[in-house]
């Protein structure tokens, strides 16, 4: 059997991961798929669709166009409805390729042949890269350069564990050879002293009681310490001590009040109480993926959400993201206007984002059509939200899909 294939691969999960590194850094929150969308479309040798119910097929990735060894391979039995199938790579086999390189798409249907040319998976999938970058992830030497100095490494984020203990045994410490940190034997400690000789003058001639230019162990002079002697002090500890300066810097003589933290203000030189400043939420990240169904002849251009969508909670102000895409055709010609569109959880009139700005028209033929929409709209309030890709079919014509729908919602503080 011979196939053509008017293949179109799709990678909702890598375009989620993109946004989300373009949008925040650090720790990704969410978890991020090890699988991608793969739909197509297969005819025979007269461009006939083909129908089966269970037809094989294998999925490879190269890091060459031609030649080369497959560096995944996956074999999956696959339904072709009228030509169309979806698959979802990574469901057999594990995928656990870096995404690093260019890769290569080869698809073998039955006993046929590898078809030709191979499809060149281009950039969006390659954001499954960023999944590698885990708490515990180490970053190869070769992407590292320069000096990492005191600036790039946050106080108290060198930790015991991070000590080498080559050299080191027990008793000796850490110390320094005037240029490096080496583990070291530790020195002698002197005994304490267990008498204090009466009337010690250190060497001022003066009568007893009566200098201030010298100490005697025998008696005080001046204003006693808090508490009544030197020694309750050390003993029970040191209380409401007024700290003037700090670090070289003076502190303000200011009273913090509940929740404030001791901040350091450049403008003024000196450390004084302040509120430390709210973190926002992190991002919600939602997908949404399933069947297109029918859209509805619509002239009174409202738009209806086609397939299925996600539901996400904005917090006031906050702002909501989209993208999503989906192969569609019609037996009968209709124009047709398509966006992103969200909704109140509770229901209610669907709004495209970027304030119904973002949104394209097309004519829908009877040839499969890839369309791919996306939104962003902030200063949002407040609620719970579903997400989705919509349309206005604005002719007089119901258009029915059996195509899926792919896509991803993110929703941020700002």
């Amino acid at each position: 059997m011979s196939h053509r294939g008017s293949l179109r691969g799709r990678f909702p999960a890598s375009i989620l991961l993109a946004l989300v590194a373009l949008c925040v850094f650090g720790t990704v929150a969410a978890q991020i798929p090890s699988k991608i969308n793969y739909q197509g479309r297969l005819t025979d040798a007269s461009t006939a669709p083909i129908t089966n119910p269970s037809l094989p097929m294998v999925f490879k990735l190269y890091n060459v166009p031609a030649g080369g060894s497959a560096l995944f391979t996956e074999i999956q039995t696959v339904a072709v409805t009228n030509g169309i199938f979806d698959v979802a790579l990574g469901t057999n086999a594990s995928l656990t390729l870096p995404f690093d390189v260019q890769y290569y798409l080869g698809v073998q249907v039955g006993a046929d042949a590898e078809m030709t040319p191979r499809q060149a998976v281009l950039s969006s999938p390659y954001a499954l890269n960023a999944a590698a970058l885990a708490a515990s992830a180490t970053v190869p030497t070769s992407q590292l350069g320069g000096t990492i100095g005191t600036a790039q490494i946050a106080d108290a984020a060198v930790t015991q564990a991070k000590l080498s203990a080559i050299g080191g045994t027990a008793g000796k410490v850490l110390g320094t050879d005037g240029a490096n940190l080496q583990w070291q034997s530790a020195g002698a400690v002197p005994a304490p002293a267990t008498t204090v000789a009466p009337e010690t003058t250190f060497g001022l001639a003066s009568a007893v009681g009566t200098s201030a230019n010298y100490a005697r162990a025998d008696h005080t002079h001046g204003t006693p310490p808090p508490n009544g002697d030197l020694a309750s002090v050390l003993v029970g500890g040191i209380q409401n001590i007024n700290v003037v300066g700090l670090r070289g810097r003076a502190v303000a003589n200011t009273v913090p009040t509940d929740g404030q933290v001791l901040s350091f203000n450049n403008g003024v030189n000196r450390w004084e109480p302040a509120t430390p400043a709210t973190v926002p939420p992190a991002p919600v990240i939602r997908q949404f993926a399933g069947q297109g169904g029918t859209i509805a002849a619509n002239p009174s251009a409202n738009y209806v959400f086609v397939g299925p969508t996600a539901l996400v909670t904005v917090p006031s102000g906050g702002r909501i993201t989209s993208s999503a895409s989906l192969p569609i055709s019609s037996s009968v010609p209709a124009i047709i206007s398509i966006g992103i569109c969200y909704q109140p959880s509770a229901g209610g009139t669907l709004t495209l984002l970027a304030g119904g700005g973002n949104f394209q028209v097309m004519q829908v033929t009877n040839t499969v059509t890839m369309i791919n929409s996306h939104g962003s709209l902030g200063g949002i309030g407040a609620g719970n939200f579903n997400v989705g890709l919509c349309v206005n079919n604005g002719s007089g014509t119901s258009i029915s899909t059996t195509d899926w729908v792919n896509g991803w919602v993110m929703a941020t503080a700002s």
